[in-house]
């Protein structure tokens, strides 16, 4: 620019030496030349969650429940990341590729609050982040299950009132 200032950004492809770039300062004793190199360094950005906490879509109890939880992660570098499962119910687990999976039961019906890390190596240098993704275990309603089947029912007679309990003979997997 006139005033003397060189301005730009660069961008990753241009990462590396540069030479070439001609100077040319001119005065009232005329114009001068140089020439001007140097080189562009990179930036690294490290990979961090896009969220902490993170909440996701809730689970019915008795369900397989999978979920890739890579796409929560800001990767600009585009390294290879690692996850792990830090603590939380036993019923759901983390693969190292980021997939969160599990099959919920009764037990485990209520809030769930998962954390979770990743790390990565960018550039030699090796970063863990944390979250924790939060999520419900829904209740399911069943139906009921009968003892048996068939079940033998006493005999009636004709002309005769019939009545006969079988509540017995079926039982609510929810009550309990």
């Amino acid at each position: 620019s006139p005033d003397g200032v060189i301005t730009g950004t660069p961008a990753r492809k241009d990462v590396g030496k540069y030479s070439g770039i001609t100077l040319i300062a001119t005065g009232p004793g005329g114009p001068s030349t140089a020439t001007g190199f140097g080189e562009v360094l990179i930036t690294i950005k490290p990979p961090d969650w896009k969220a902490n906490p993170i909440t996701l879509e809730d689970t019915n109890e008795d369900a397989a429940y999978s979920k890739d939880i890579s796409s929560y992660v800001n990767n600009f570098e585009g390294t290879a990341l690692t996850f792990k499962k830090i603590s939380g119910s036993d019923w759901v687990s983390v693969a190292a590729n980021g997939t969160l999976s599990g099959t919920p039961v009764k037990k485990d019906i209520g809030p769930v609050s998962l954390p979770v890390s990743f790390n990565t190596t960018v550039a030699g240098t090796v970063y863990t982040k944390n979250t924790v993704f939060k999520f419900n275990v829904v209740h399911v309603n069943h139906a009921p299950k009968w003892k048996g089947n068939p079940i033998a029912l006493p005999n009636a007679a004709t002309g005769v009132s019939y009545v006969q309990d079988v509540s017995s003979s079926a039982s609510d997997p929810d009550d309990g």
